[in-house]
C-alpha cells in the first residue's frame, strides 16, 4: 500500500512538472529581437560617419510571430551642441544627418503585440572634414569613426 502511494505521488509530481513546461518558454512565446542598421544612401553598410550627410536607420527587427507592432527609438546620447532628434512616431525607418562633431547613441526597442524586446543599441562617432583647395584634411588628433552595437541584456 505505501508502494501504491509513492508511486501515485510520484506520477503526480511528474505530471505536474511536465504540465507547468519544466522550465521551458511561457506561453507567450520567445521575445522578439530589436536590430538596427545604418546605410547610405545608395543603400550600402556604413560604418563611417561625416557630419551634415544623410544616413538610414532601419529596424530589422523579427519576431517568433513575424509581427512587429511597434518601434520605440530614443537618441540617449548626442552632442551637447547637437539639435539631432528621432522621429516621436512608431517608424520602421527615420533618416538622420549628424549635425555635430560627436558620439550619437541610438536605442531601439520593438513590441511584437504582447512583448517588448531586449534594448538594441548602436553608436556612432560622426567626425567633421575641412576641404581647402580640392584636398579634404583632418584632425589628426580625432580616431577614426567607428560604429558600435550592443545590446543590454537584462
Amino acid at each position: 500500500m505505501v508502494v501504491l502511494r509513492v508511486l501515485g505521488l510520484a506520477a503526480v509530481l511528474s505530471f505536474i512538472v511536465a504540465c507547468s513546461g519544466g522550465g521551458g518558454s511561457s506561453d507567450l512565446g520567445e521575445k522578439p529581437v530589436a536590430i538596427i542598421t545604418i546605410t547610405s544612401s545608395d543603400n550600402t553598410t556604413v560604418d563611417e560617419f561625416e557630419v551634415g550627410k544623410t544616413y538610414y536607420l532601419h529596424s530589422n527587427s523579427y519576431s517568433e510571430n513575424n509581427l512587429i507592432k511597434d518601434h520605440l527609438w530614443n537618441l540617449s546620447q548626442q552632442p551637447v551642441s547637437s539639435t539631432a532628434n528621432v522621429p516621436s512616431s512608431s517608424t520602421k525607418s527615420f533618416e538622420f544627418s549628424p549635425d555635430t562633431e560627436g558620439t550619437y547613441k541610438f536605442d531601439l526597442q520593438v513590441l511584437d503585440g504582447s512583448q517588448y524586446s531586449e534594448t538594441e543599441s548602436i553608436e556612432i562617432f560622426a567626425r567633421s572634414y575641412t576641404y581647402i583647395g580640392g584636398i579634404i584634411s583632418e584632425d589628426t588628433s580625432l580616431t577614426r569613426a567607428t560604429l558600435k552595437n550592443t545590446q543590454n541584456l537584462a
